[in-house]
C-alpha cells in the first residue's frame, strides 16, 4: 500500500462541542473552553478556560500532528509517531483505550501495534481513524452500526471497518448517528443511520447499515474530500463543486431550500470553485479558490 495517496493535510485545529483544540507550531497542544469532563487534556478537571493556557498531556517528547473534536465532550489527537490519544468523557468507549471512564489526559487508543494512524474524526458518541495501510477502525457507540463492523454492538477499543474488496481509506468523518469515509480511487462510502437519508443512496428505506454502502456521486467525476454532520454529509469534487444530502431542517445541504436529500445534491454554488470543505453539526463553509 502507498501512503503517498493519501490525500489529507494535518488538521491543526478542531472545534466542536464546548471546546477547542490547536496544535502549535512546536508540536506542543492546547485545548480551551469547557471542561466538565476533562476534556482540555490537561491533567485534571481545571475549570472553563477562556484561553490557550494549559498544555494538553501528550507523552514526553511526542508532538502532535492532527487534533479532532468530538460534539460531546471528547478529544483525539495523532503524535509525530502514528499514535493516537483520545481524552475527555469516556461513556461508550468512544476514547478507545478499553474502558469508559472518563479521562483528564491523553490515553492511547488501542490500534494495532505495528501500524500508524494518518487520519481521525471524533463524532458525537464514537470515534474512527485511518490507518497506514488504508485500514480505517472505529469504536464507542455503535448504534445503527455506525462502527461500520457489522454489528450494533458497543466497542471499547478499535474494531476494523468492513471494507469493501479492493478498496483503501483516505479520510474518514464520524457524525452523530453515521460515518463516511473516502476512498483512494475517490469513491464514497457511508454507513450507521440512514433516517434522514445521510448514506446518500437515494433512499430512506434502508433505514440504517452496519457496513458500508457506495454513496451516489455524480459519474464522472471523483470525490476529493468528505464531511459529516448531524444526520447530513458533504463531499468536495475535484472539479470544484460540493454535493450534499441528509437533513436540512435548516439549510444545511446548502441548496437553496430545506428539503431532505437522500441522494447528493450540488450545492447552489457562488462564482468559482471551493477548494476546503468544512462541515459542522448543522451547517457547512467552504473556501473558494
Amino acid at each position: 500500500f502507498d501512503k503517498s495517496n493519501f490525500i489529507l493535510e494535518s488538521n491543526s485545529i478542531s472545534a466542536a462541542g464546548e471546546s477547542t483544540c490547536a496544535i502549535w507550531a512546536s508540536g506542543d497542544m492546547k485545548c480551551w473552553g469547557h471542561d466538565g469532563y476533562g476534556q482540555l487534556g490537561n491533567g485534571a478537571i481545571t475549570g472553563n478556560k477562556n484561553t490557550p493556557s494549559t498544555s494538553v498531556s501528550l507523552p514526553s517528547a511526542r508532538d502532535a500532528i492532527a487534533t479532532t473534536s468530538g460534539s460531546m465532550a471528547h478529544s483525539c489527537a495523532i503524535t509525530d509517531n502514528g499514535a493516537a490519544y483520545c481524552w475527555g468523557e469516556g461513556a461508550n468507549g468512544r476514547l478507545g483505550y478499553g474502558k469508559t471512564v472518563d479521562k483528564t489526559s491523553p490515553q492511547k487508543v488501542g490500534l494495532p501495534s505495528d501500524r500508524e494512524a494518518v487520519d481521525i474524526s471524533a463524532g458525537g458518541y464514537h470515534t474512527c481513524a485511518v490507518l497506514d495501510n488504508g485500514s480505517a477502525m472505529c469504536w464507542g457507540l455503535n448504534q445503527g452500526g455506525r462502527l461500520g463492523d457489522g454489528t450494533s454492538v458497543q466497542r471499547k477499543s478499535p474494531r476494523y471497518v468492513d471494507l469493501p474488496f479492493g478498496k483503501a481509506f483516505s479520510e474518514i468523518s464520524a457524525g452523530e448517528t453515521h460515518t463516511c469515509g473516502l476512498m483512494i480511487d475517490g469513491t464514497a462510502y457511508c454507513w450507521g443511520n440512514n433516517d434522514e437519508g445521510q448514506l446518500g443512496i437515494g433512499t430512506t428505506s434502508l433505514s440504517s447499515s452496519s457496513t458500508p454502502v457506495q454513496v451516489n456521486l455524480p459519474s464522472g467525476v471523483t470525490a476529493v474530500s468528505i464531511g459529516v454532520g448531524d444526520e447530513f454529509t458533504c463531499a468536495l469534487m475535484e472539479d470544484g463543486d460540493v454535493y450534499c444530502w441528509g437533513l436540512n431542517d435548516v439549510g444545511q445541504l446548502g441548496i437553496g431550500n430545506t428539503l431532505d436529500k437522500s441522494s447528493p445534491t450540488k450545492i447552489t454554488m457562488p462564482s468559482g470553485d471551493a477548494i476546503k470543505l468544512a462541515v459542522g453539526y448543522d451547517m457547512a463553509c467552504m473556501v473558494m479558490d
